[in-house]
This record gives structure tokens, sequence and C-alpha cells, in this order.
């Protein structure tokens, strides 16, 4: 079993015990939420959860700075209420238990290689062709992979940046908006660039998230969010720091 499917496995049983146990799903009184640990994505899903909260009427217990790997588990051991986050819906997340709302953000994927690699990458064909190794965090990687091009997962940012310097691998998978954002707002990853000739493969879109047993939790923010929506809220966050809307 890989690394990727040993968490998802891990999740939903976690999930199916939460439900014989007595955790208490559908607690709305106040929202423990986990988001992404790097900005833009933290600062933006920290501003817009609180107008959503707001809207909502419910307070917020507290944000958690979570990395990937560890979104779908804090829903599962019941340490988060909600996920803000660039993980949208797909077939192994809804079996792992989570359930979601329309979409908070437009997530297109890049791929960045060293400054100093000049070869041209056009597809992820291309990347396959040469051998190469895309490193991305965990959960992430199914389309590198199922193009054929050989992948290494890792938990943070950093582990996949000295991948990079170290050789490991050739290029890291991940969201266009926050390398964007990081580099030339926060002036990190300047020793790394876009792939030469590369296109953004796909397109994400965020949503907030919460277990799928949760249904009044999901309805209050499905209501806020689609009010925030509504009278410009969103855009305004959205604008602050610099993150591409979803188109519904």
């Amino acid at each position: 079993m890989t690394k990727k499917r040993s968490i998802l496995a891990a999740a939903t049983l976690s999930l199916a015990m939460a439900g014989t146990t007595g955790t208490t799903f559908g607690q709305t009184d106040a929202v423990r939420v986990a988001v992404f640990t790097a900005d833009p994505f933290k600062g933006y899903c920290e501003e817009l959860m609180t107008a959503i909260a707001d809207r909502a009427g419910l307070p917020i217990a507290g944000f958690q700075q979570t990395v990937v790997a560890d979104m779908i588990p804090a829903i599962a051991d019941g340490t988060a209420d909600v996920l803000c986050s660039a993980l949208g819906p797909n077939t192994e997340r809804r079996e792992a238990g989570l359930a979601f709302t329309s979409a908070i953000l437009t997530s297109p994927t890049v791929i960045v290689v060293l400054a100093t690699n000049d070869n041209v990458y056009r597809t992820l064909a291309d990347f396959a062709a040469a051998g190469a190794v895309i490193g991305g965090e965990t959960g992430v990687l199914a389309p590198v992979r199922d193009a054929g091009v050989e992948t290494r997962e890792y938990r943070t940012y950093e582990e996949i940046h000295a991948a990079l310097v170290s050789g490991e691998i050739t290029g890291w998978f991940r969201a266009g908006a926050s390398f964007g954002y990081q580099q030339a707002v926060l002036g990190q990853w300047q020793d790394l660039k876009l792939a030469e000739g590369f296109a953004p493969t796909s397109v994400g879109y965020g949503t907030l998230a919460v277990h799928n047993t949760n249904t009044a939790l999901l309805g209050q923010m499905q209501a806020a969010l689609e009010a925030v929506k509504a009278d410009g809220t969103l855009a305004a966050i959205a604008g602050r720091w610099g993150m591409p809307l979803p188109p519904f």
C-alpha cells in the first residue's frame, strides 16, 4: 500500500470509528478551522473564514495551520471541524468521509524547477521522456503519476525544496497561485522558476470541507459562502491575497 493510500485508509477508518464512539459531529456552536500552513492560502482562508463565520453567526474556536497530509486526518480524528484549503472534491476524499461546499478559489497547478534548469518541458510527457522525477505534497500528485511520470511525496514545502536543491527530484508540482505570491510578495523560493515552456495542466477548485455526517454545519457554511460571494466580500478578500476567483 502506498503512503497516500495508507493515509486515506487510516482517515477512513478513523471516520468510521468516530461514528461509533460517541464523537459528536454536527456541533455548530464554535468551529475549529484547519488551513494550509503557507500564504497566500493561510491568510486568505483565515480572513475568508472569519467573514463566513460572522455571516453564519458562528464563533471560531481557532485556526490550525496544517500541512496537506494532515488535512483529512484533522477531520477524521475530530481535531478540526472545517477545512479551508485548495483541496476540492474528488472520489478519494469523498470516500475518506469529506463533504464539500462550492468553490472558494481557483488553483492552477504548475511545475517549478531550479532557476538553473533551462530544459524545456512543454508537457508532462516531456518530463516522463527525460526520466524526470516530480515531487509534491502527499495527496496531490495523481495527475502527474497518471501521465507516466515518476513521483515522490513529501509532507512540507521545505522538504520538497531540499529535494529539488539536492537533485533528488527534477520538479515540484504545486499550486501556481501560492508560488507566485510567495516568490513575488514574500521573497521566497528565489532559486526556483516555472518550468520553461510548461503550461498548467489542470485547475483545482478549493473549497470548505467538513465531515460528511455534519450536514448542519455544511449547510451553514454553504449559505454563508453564497452570501459573501453575492455581496462582493469574497472578491474583495481574494483581491487582497492575489487569489484567483472560482467561476462558480
